[in-house]
């Protein structure tokens, strides 16, 4: 996988994953298994109510083994756009999302979808 200039994710602030955090977002697209033949990747999800923030997770492993994050501010249309510099072209990818409300509480983790570059 390309590696690029995303921000890390600090797993010391998912200690209270699942304790008050939001409810899990739900992912919209692209569908479990899509191939997708666009020089990008629109990975979108349900807004969560109260959610001021987001971590993608995208990997080749579904074990998230390797895997890199990119993190959005808030927004009315919650998504993550990913171009052939992020992706290696045919790779399998698997993906998840995170949402985090104001106090910094983080959800469960979405259920996790593939697809394939």
């Amino acid at each position: 996988m390309k590696r690029t200039a995303l921000l890390p994710l600090v797993l010391i602030g998912l200690i209270g994953i699942g304790c008050r955090g939001p409810k899990a977002p739900e992912l919209i697209s692209p569908s479990y298994g899509e191939e997708i033949a666009s020089t990008r990747v629109e990975l979108v999800w349900e807004a969560v109510p109260g959610a001021k923030g987001y971590y993608v997770q995208v990997s080749e492993n579904i074990l998230f083994n390797g895997f890199f994050v990119e993190r959005v501010e808030s927004s009315p249309y919650p998504f993550v756009v990913l171009t052939s510099a992020d992706l290696d072209a045919g790779t399998t990818y698997y993906w998840r999302v995170y949402a985090e409300d104001e106090h910094h509480y983080w959800s469960e983790p979405s259920g996790t979808r593939s697809f394939d570059y």
